[in-house]
């Protein structure tokens, strides 16, 4: 999935971000040191999952690509997380009213939620993680055949 468009949408959609949302490849790369002004939101690829080949004759496997989007909120007003967990049900909804049913690229049906969880909390942050799933279909052009196809020799007639 292309993470870029999923971040364009939430730039357009949440406004509460603005700009400051990006990518990251996962979340061990988000540095708890880093200088990061909140609310701020990360897109990060998880995990994939292929079905099974369901064509006998022609080549055609449903995939379920999965995303996360890791949200950074302040959490300097209470140390225990109250004030700033509260945040997560509003970002939530934000977040659903963005995503939800959007298709992030031709190939994909749109977005669905898969839940979230807490990530990391200390005495500035919280970081919160929501996950995404939209799923695509491999068919017979994205494998090697029509390559191999046209690499035969032609027939005489």
């Amino acid at each position: 999935m292309n993470l870029d468009n999923v971040i364009s949408r939430i730039r357009q959609a949440c406004p509460i971000f603005g700009t400051r949302v990006a990518g990251a490849a996962e979340f061990s790369a988000l540095s708890a040191n880093a200088k990061v002004v909140v609310p701020a939101a990360f897109v990060i690829p998880m995990d994939d999952q292929a079905g099974e080949q369901e064509s006998g004759n022609r080549y055609r496997q449903a995939l379920t690509d999965r995303i996360a989007v890791v949200v950074v909120l302040d959490n300097t007003d209470d140390p225990r997380g109250q004030a700033s967990s509260r945040s997560v049900h509003a970002l939530r909804a934000e977040l659903w009213r963005a995503l939800l049913l959007w298709p992030p690229g031709p190939e994909y049906d749109g977005l669905m939620y898969e839940g979230g969880r807490g990530l990391r909390m200390d005495a500035a942050r919280l970081y919160y993680q929501f996950e995404f799933s939209a799923e695509s279909e491999i068919g017979v052009e994205d494998t090697a055949q029509p390559g191999m196809k046209e690499a035969l020799p032609h027939l005489a007639s």
